[in-house]
């Protein structure tokens, strides 16, 4: 007995997000089959209700390999400013962009309350508006953006201590 298509691309899904995969929408090819492809990677699988005989029913790289991630963005963010950076799918870095908190000199330091200076939450906005900028331009998926948390130590007193 033959499996619907609905029980085939349940099945397909399942193989496929077991794999790493993010499967688009299904299109119908013909009465029986229908494919899909991975949001990250492109990789296809197909399902048909009626396969040619020695032919298989649910096929197709998305079931067969993992997913190839395309690479992902991470921001940091401090009140100096924020360091963006394009990471390959090894984690290594491609590229970098950073954007400090003042109009004049971007080596200087900035105290907290310098009045030119923006919050942190509004570098914040601004970090992750330009992380989505950088992931439209290097093809990587907006899932794949994060923010690291960086924890700041204010200490206070004696330096010899």
């Amino acid at each position: 007995m033959s499996k619907s298509l609905i029980q085939l691309k349940r099945e397909a899904i399942e193989s496929t997000t077991f794999r790493g995969h993010d499967m688009g929408e299904w299109n119908d090819v013909y009465k029986g089959t229908s494919v899909c492809h991975c949001k990250v990677c492109n990789m296809q699988v197909a399902v048909t209700t009626n396969p040619a005989p020695n032919d298989i029913d649910i096929g197709g790289e998305a079931v067969a390999l993992g997913c190839i991630d395309q690479g992902s963005i991470l921001y940091t963010v401090t009140a100096k400013g924020y360091v963006i950076s394009v990471l390959d799918s090894d984690g290594s870095v491609t590229e970098s962009y950073t954007a400090y908190n003042h109009p004049h000199d971007s080596g200087q330091q900035l105290l907290i309350d310098d009045p030119i200076a923006l919050t942190i939450d509004q570098l914040r906005v601004m970090a992750k508006a330009t992380a989505e900028d950088m992931a439209i331009e290097y093809d990587i998926l907006l899932k794949n953006i994060h923010e690291e948390s960086i924890d700041i130590i204010v200490t206070g007193g004696n330096d010899n201590e």
